[in-house]
């Protein structure tokens, strides 16, 4: 669905105006009309509404910038689905592409390059460090406002390292192709990527903005993949000669073709652009820093007229035409003089031919218009030179005048003032148990700052909303003033080992579990032998496993000896035996020899192997409860390995309203599956696939 000017999603956003598009989806300058601000709508093509690989692809965009939080890159303030349509609202950003600006100013000099790199390194840094692998860092998703601050988004393939480990090398066939001009030889090989592949793009990104070219280019994607793999970096300086060495030993480290050769981390790489950005700084023949900006265009140079050629019977001509522009220059400043002679004593005087004098009055306190008035009665002149914040006078009094009052000066003199614009002081508002991004989006448009100086668990304050805030709400501070707040990181999540239960009585198995904090989980039974019944013979999680406090843990209680069957009892068929397949039914028993008949597994037959029973399917309904407060979360199932590993199963993007939710598995026997809200484990439950 292509949205229109003035249309308004999820009754807030009202369209503006289309400010850009791409494969996946079409981006808008839309209005919320809540917090009153700009921001940009992505919305996600129709034609791509029924595709899984795109909706997930839409959804780990969102969920991978809304863990993040940074200066350099772009913040998500909302995502939803209205009618179909998935949006994420996110920062609107004033300003270009990296891509525009490479075709308007490139080739950069090295100043404006490390500048630009910097600012995108240190934004990989801090993803990096959140577990977040961009995976298509390119100059289109690089957005540099008119102020000069860069900010990296298009997070539509990130993929986050908990999750790469987790997921087979397989999963991500198809999905792991950046763009082909900036990818990684890992990435055109299709291998697993890591934080080493944003920085070999950050480099091609770099080589592009000194040169103003592609380093590799090619009729097809998969020429230009190879020669990512194959083709040496070219000499940068062939196409910019006056690159700093310490810039082209920069570039090509970043696109070494083996990541272990490369700069290991971003915080490391954005260090050395920092080294070389004051090495060039401190070289006299170090080019100057353009502003990345437009600059405005130069103003046309004006040149004098060439002189007409003058006749040798002109010169009179010329000499006269002078003279009377003199006597008229002349008599324009005597007749200007005489009016001032004669009107200046008449004005400023007091009637006997010298200059009237007033005594300045006081106007420091007076509002602004009174103190006018007051001027004007004496014949002077007010002149507001300048406004400021003041403690002592409301906004529109005059808090100074560049005159003593009672001092004496001629009429028609001009009295500069200073007006109050208030005490500039306002009240902190409260911003505790707020979401911080929805915090930082309302300070937005109040003159403060946010800052966030530490996180401490919590057991009633969801996860990223405010714990704490300094000044105290209400506090009336200057404006501007930044308020420092701890951040909640959730209810802290205590550690139980898990008790050894095997041998304990049924009622001692489940008060032990209770007195450490845990739960009870599914309780089988079974017959046997040399076990008395009601005791524990084994249970679904090893002993001195690290397991959060309430984890469901399941055992299986012994049903003591089966019961040994009456041989002079018939079966228990209510049909009788069947004399057909069965032989006579009134001798003892059906196979040879008058012995028992016995049912044999299936075997094999021609050496083929044995036949594997099918898994089982079991729907399990996720239904956990969030913390107070929190509406919309990461919401995630993993299954425990044999290995005590988890795999994930499934993650999603999910609200309150739409709980529970409904989950296919699949498996054999018992299995333990975990549920995460945000990161954090919230219960388990096992599954018993053979019942």
């Amino acid at each position: 669905m292509i949205l229109n000017p003035g249309q308004i999603i999820a009754f807030r956003y009202e369209i503006i105006e289309e400010i850009g598009s791409g494969g996946m989806s079409i981006v808008y300058r839309a209005r919320d009309t809540k917090l009153f601000r700009d921001v940009s709508l992505k919305v996600m093509r129709p034609e791509h509404m029924e595709s899984e690989e795109f909706i997930d692809r839409f959804h780990t965009e969102a969920r991978a910038i809304a863990s993040l939080n940074h200066a350099n890159i772009v913040n998500v303030y909302d995502v939803g689905n209205e009618d179909g349509i998935n949006f994420i609202v996110m920062e609107y950003v004033d300003g270009s592409t990296l891509k525009e600006l490479i075709n308007k100013k490139a080739p950069f000099n090295d100043i404006s390059m490390l500048g630009v790199a910097n600012q995108i390194a240190i934004a990989l840094a801090h993803a990096h460090e959140a577990g977040i692998v961009h995976r298509d860092i390119k100059p289109q998703n690089i957005l540099v406002m008119n102020t000069g601050v860069v900010k990296v988004t298009d997070f539509g393939i990130a993929v986050s390292a908990r999750a790469n480990a987790r997921r087979n090398s397989e999963d991500d066939h198809g999905t792991t192709m950046g763009s082909v001009h900036y990818i990684s030889p890992e990435q055109a090989c299709n291998d697993p990527v890591d934080p080493r592949s944003d920085l070999y793009s950050l480099g091609i990104v770099m080589y592009e903005m000194m040169t103003g070219d592609l380093p590799f280019d090619g009729e097809s994607a998969e020429d230009i993949a190879a020669m990512h793999i194959e083709t040496k970096l070219p000499d940068l300086r062939q196409f910019n000669p006056e690159t700093d060495e310490a810039v082209i030993r920069l570039i090509k480290t970043l696109t070494n073709k083996l990541p272990e050769r490369r700069y290991q981390t971003a915080a490391e790489a954005a260090a050395i652009m920092q080294m070389a950005m004051t090495n060039s700084a401190n070289t006299p023949d170090a080019p100057e820093a353009e502003p990345i900006a437009e600059a405005p265009p130069a103003p046309p140079i004006r040149r004098r007229p060439p002189r007409p050629i003058m006749r040798p019977d002109d010169g009179r001509q010329k000499l006269k035409e002078r003279l009377v522009i003199a006597i008229a220059v002349l008599l324009a400043i005597g007749i200007m003089g005489a009016v001032v002679w004669v009107v200046a004593p008449w004005f400023q005087s007091n009637g006997d031919g010298e200059p009237r004098i007033v005594q300045i009055p006081d106007i420091v306190g007076l509002p602004f218009d009174d103190a006018e008035n007051t001027l004007r009665d004496e014949y002077l002149v007010i002149n507001m030179l300048r406004e400021e914040y003041n403690e002592e006078h409301p906004a529109g009094y005059i808090i100074w005048m560049n005159f003593n009052p009672g001092g004496n000066v001629f009429i028609g003199t001009v009295i500069d003032v200073t007006v109050s614009l208030g005490t500039g002081l306002v009240a902190v508002p409260d911003i505790v148990a707020l979401e911080i991004g929805y915090a930082e989006g309302m300070l937005a448009n109040l003159p403060f700052y946010i800052e966030e100086t530490g996180f401490a668990y919590h057991g009633t304050i969801p996860l990223n909303h405010i714990l704490s805030q300094t000044p105290a709400h209400g506090t009336m501070v200057a404006r501007g003033t930044t308020i420092r707040v701890v951040v909640s990181g959730g209810a802290e999540i205590v550690q139980i080992p898990v008790p050894n239960l095997v041998g304990m009585a049924e009622d001692g198995a489940i008060a032990r579990l209770m007195e450490l904090g845990l739960s009870v989980g599914v309780i089988h039974e079974m017959h046997h032998a040399d076990v008395a019944a009601g005791i524990v013979l084994n249970q679904n999680m090893n002993t001195g496993r690290m397991v959060p406090d309430g984890t469901a843990i399941g055992f299986t209680v012994s049903m003591g000896p089966a019961p040994t069957p009456d041989p002079t009892e018939p079966p228990d068929d209510p049909n009788g035996p069947d004399p057909d397949e069965n032989g006579d039914p009134d001798t003892p028993g059906n196979g040879e020899n008058g012995e028992p008949f016995i049912p044999e597994p299936d075997e094999p037959e021609n050496g083929d192997e044995p036949v594997i029973p099918p898994l089982g399917s079991y729907p399990l309904f996720l239904s956990p409860s969030p913390p107070a407060g929190l509406t919309r979360f990461e919401l995630e199932l993993a299954r425990v390995m044999p290995t005590g590993d988890l795999q994930s199963e499934f993650i999603a993007i999910v609200y309150v309203h739409e709980l529970p939710l409904v989950v296919d598995v699949e498996g054999s026997g018992n299995v333990e599956f975990v549920v995460f809200i945000n990161g954090s484990p919230v219960g388990s439950q096992v599954v018993n696939f053979d019942e």
